[in-house]
């Protein structure tokens, strides 16, 4: 064993405390930060509703009829990345020596058939073979058999390999169909049986993406040879499109609706994408951050105290004849212990708390079961993280490497470098130009904000990264300043605790720099504790808001057999207080969620209340009234075109007349992203029948009591006994109850964070007390008592906590205005500006009881110290 591995074998048994709380710094930066990422990276893969279920593609759109040459229209539109046309519709399918309907006599087995554009499918990633060749590009002879894939399952049900023939047929159409004036009306009767296509195998398409469609069972052929294939079949010719992530969700849907495209976003497809959402996972990713700078900030404080404190060890040693080589190694051995260690523990310990919070349903997007029981570790990313912070820490040990190889032996021996505002002062600034310039872009490099590279995006960045330089690098410029601001908190404390004021006075004074990094360290959780309250307030008003004109007024009513519900509305509005009634199963998607309402129910309230050119507008059933989140979502205002697309009529655009919450919310399923048409539309171009309903909404005046309605439903309905009745103001409370739930994640963050910070000052405060261990065993000695020692560390801890608290709110209460604006950017929320709350007052308590907490330790380790040892050993 060397020279070197000696000395620093040495160092960290005889300081286990400090070595063991070193590691625990370090590695909880990095379990804050890879649990994060692990937890996102299972939210998204796990949240997905149809992950299970028969694959499409994220991105189906069809054009208006007055859209020329669409597939270049949609590959031009900003967030589309590919785009190809697509010909689909049911078959069937038969091979010569099969049994079963697949038999050539047989009635055929039933197969999906897609026609499409195969170059750029597969540009688009669409599809993988897992046996034969790409089909060729030439238009095969007259009748010899179409190339073809056939999905993996129907390959292995049916023994199809590359090479093998078989052929298809559209089905037989029954009598069809149409719907016509709001009725389905048989438009013909059925035809002879229709003629089949030979095909030949030229692949088998792996079971993912395109091969996935109708579970496997599919034939895949140029959308040219799928027009004659298919001719005389209901095939429906629309686009796929593939979305370009770094576009934002709302940016390409404002596309395709000027571009006059109806489209569908497959919903697993969009998990973690929608505005707030993206703004609630950047929000955890950049606490991740926040997080990892500080546990990377606790060891660089460690190491650079550690200097200061064992100087006059590296005197000795340069005394005894050891190189400055040896002693540069040393330091640089027992950081790489420190710093392998602590990303082991860190790395470990971050998967098992993401497992922990995954099992109790918190992820990324707040609080859901749908992760319980999943769990996928994203090695790549979580090596890189732990291998950052790794790295950081090796990189703050150059400077005491350098300080120790440059040490004067002589006023190493007397002890000089142990001046303030050398060694420690001096590494603080090189370890804030680390964490507020080099860690961010490097953490950035690996882990990607979500959504677009705006401006406005790397404002939020820049922002986060100023508030870390500024609460980290401001007290390690001036720590004089901010000794000088705790001397001043300690005055009133020291009358009354003369001794153990003087002595923790003479602590802050000595020790300005360890001071300051640990008030950095206790600010910067208050004011991130402070700015999330300013944010979920914010959000929890912009709720509240939504819930006084969407909800509070009204009496939910449901579960209902399917009756007439018009009779009931008419016999409603005759009670006292009842101004209209809504119904809640004239719904349909088409993408976003399409109500239908009965002007002559909400002409009464909202914007249709007195407004006669409105309702005009409404009755023409080519108009819709634009709930808030839809407009701020697809940045709709009044007059503009909305298309959607319709069973039998095509796309059909409908011209916005007003934005409001005012009609049309229910709960199941929830969405406040919806708009409103009239009924009449609904049942002439989607055959929706609108007289039939299970249940409704009751919109009273303001102070109506709801449960007078609820027994005035039950006197009118035929079958009440399964009616479930819910008031606006109980949604209301589920919803703000839910943002609170939803922002447990952030919670726990702080909490550990909190912990991290901790830890910090935990480790500046024995570092305190093995400088000052000789002069304590001397006043030991001298007749000082331990309650006198353990009240000057208890005062200390009291006015760093009290100082770092007051530091933290007063930042926090300056930032929590340009927080809520960078939210409301990124989210596209409509976010009021929150006022100052008393509760926020408590911030500073809990920062004093997280130092006092901190300092137990080194209380315990003063007071067990014998004088005589302290002296002699010191």
């Amino acid at each position: 064993m060397g020279l070197a591995t000696i000395i620093a074998w040495s160092s960290l048994k005889r300081r286990p405390a400090r070595t063991l709380f070193a590691v625990l710094g370090v590695a909880l930066g990095i379990a804050i930060v890879v649990a994060i990422f692990t937890v996102d990276h299972n939210t998204l893969l796990h949240s997905r509703p149809d992950r299970d279920t028969s694959w499409t593609a994220d991105l189906q759109v069809r054009p208006n009829r007055s859209v020329e040459q669409p597939l270049e229209a949609l590959r031009g539109i900003e967030g589309v990345a590919g785009a190809t046309e697509v010909l689909q519709a049911d078959a069937r399918l038969f091979v010569a020596g099969a049994e079963g309907p697949a038999a050539a006599g047989g009635g055929g087995k039933p197969v999906r058939v897609l026609g499409v554009d195969l170059e750029a499918a597969r540009k688009m990633g669409l599809y993988r073979l897992d046996a034969g060749t790409e089909l060729s590009d030439e238009e095969p002879e007259r009748n010899a058999p179409v190339e073809a894939f056939v999905g993996r399952a129907l390959a292995e049900q049916l023994g199809l390999e590359p090479g093998a023939e078989f052929a298809i047929a559209r089905p037989q159409r029954a009598p069809r169909k149409a719907c016509i004036e709001g009725e389905l009306v048989q438009a013909d009767g059925r035809e002879a049986p229709p003629p089949r296509k030979a095909m030949v195998v030229a692949g088998v398409l792996a079971y993912e993406d395109l091969g996935r469609t109708g579970a496997g069972e599919v034939v895949v052929v140029p959308v040219e040879f799928a027009r004659a294939v298919l001719s005389g079949s209901k095939a429906q010719s629309e686009f796929w499109g593939a979305r370009d992530a770094d576009v934002n969700l709302e940016r390409l849907e404002q596309g395709l609706a000027d571009g006059g495209f109806a489209y569908d976003l497959r919903r697993g497809s969009v998990v973690g994408q929608q505005a707030d959402e993206r703004a609630f996972r950047n929000g955890v990713r950049l606490a991740g951050l926040m997080a990892l700078a500080l546990g990377l900030f606790t060891i660089f404080h460690t190491l650079s105290m550690s200097l200061v404190e064992r100087v006059r060890e590296v005197g000795v040693l340069h005394a005894l004849g050891t190189s400055r080589a040896a002693i540069g190694r040393a330091f640089l051995l027992e950081a790489l212990f420190l710093s392998l260690t602590a990303g082991a523990v860190g790395l470990f310990g971050g998967l098992a708390l993401a497992n922990l919070m995954l099992e109790n349903g918190i992820t990324s997007l707040g609080i859901t079961k749908t992760v319980r029981g999943q769990f996928s570790v994203p090695w790549p990313e979580a090596l890189t993280l732990t291998g950052i912070g790794v790295s950081v820490a090796l990189i703050g040990s150059v400077f005491p490497l350098l300080r120790a190889g440059q040490a004067d032996t002589v006023r190493a021996l007397r002890g000089e470098d142990l001046a303030p505002g050398g060694v420690a002062r001096g590494f603080h600034l090189f370890a804030a130009f680390l964490l507020v310039a080099v860690l961010p872009a490097v953490f950035f490099s690996v882990v990607d904000l979500v959504g677009e590279e705006s401006a406005e995006l790397l404002g939020v960045v820049f922002l986060g990264v100023g508030v870390l330089a500024l609460l980290v690098g401001t007290p390690l410029v001036v720590p004089g300043l901010v000794a000088a601001a705790s001397r001043l908190v300690a005055k009133p404390f020291a009358r009354a605790y003369p001794f153990a004021g003087l002595l923790a006075s003479r602590s802050i004074s000595t020790g300005a720099t360890r001071v300051a990094a640990s008030v950095a360290a206790i600010a910067l959780v208050t004011a991130a504790f402070v700015g999330l309250r300013g944010m979920t307030r914010s959000l929890w008003l912009e709720t509240e808001n939504w819930a006084q004109e969407a909800a509070v007024d009204k009496v939910y009513v449901g579960s209902l057999p399917l009756t007439e519900w018009k009779p009931i509305a008419d016999a409603l509005r005759v009670y006292p207080g009842v101004i209209g009634v809504e119904s809640a199963t004239a719904r349909v998607s088409a993408p976003f969620r399409v109500m239908g309402a009965d002007p002559d129910e909400i002409r009464r309230y909202g914007p249709l209340a007195g407004n006669v050119d409105l309702l005009a507008q409404f009755q023409g059933q080519r108009a819709l009234i634009a709930s808030r989140r839809l407009a701020k979502q697809r940045g709709l205002e009044v007059d503009d075109v909305v298309p959607m697309a319709t069973p039998d009529a095509g796309v059909q655009e409908f011209r916005v007349i007003a934005i409001s919450d005012a009609y049309g919310y229910f709960r199941d399923p929830h969405e406040r992203a919806y708009a409103v048409i009239h009924q009449d539309a609904l049942e002439d171009l989607f055959c929706l029948d609108v007289s039939l309903s299970d249940g409704f909404a009751v919109r009273l005046e303001h102070g109506v009591d709801p449960d007078l309605v609820a027994a005035a439903v039950r006197s009118e309905l035929p079958d009440a006994s399964q009616a479930q009745f819910n008031t606006g103001a109980t949604i209301r409370n589920i919803e703000l109850e839910d943002i609170g739930r939803d922002f447990l994640v952030f919670d726990v963050i702080l909490a550990l964070t909190g912990l991290l910070a901790g830890v910090g000052v935990l480790n500046g405060l024995l570092l305190a007390a093995a400088e000052r261990t000789k002069e304590l065993g001397v006043l030991r000695a001298l007749g000082a008592s331990s309650r006198q020692i353990a009240g000057s560390v208890v005062l200390e801890s009291s006015l760093i906590g009290l100082s770092g608290g007051l530091l933290g709110l007063a930042l926090g209460m300056a930032l929590v205005p340009v927080v809520v604006t960078a939210l409301r950017v990124l989210s596209g929320l409509e976010l009021p500006q929150p006022g100052p709350r008393p509760e926020l007052l408590l911030a500073p308590v809990f920062a004093v009881i997280l130092a006092l907490l901190a300092g137990l330790y080194p209380i315990w380790r003063m007071i067990r110290t014998a004088p005589t040892r302290a002296v002699r050993t010191a």
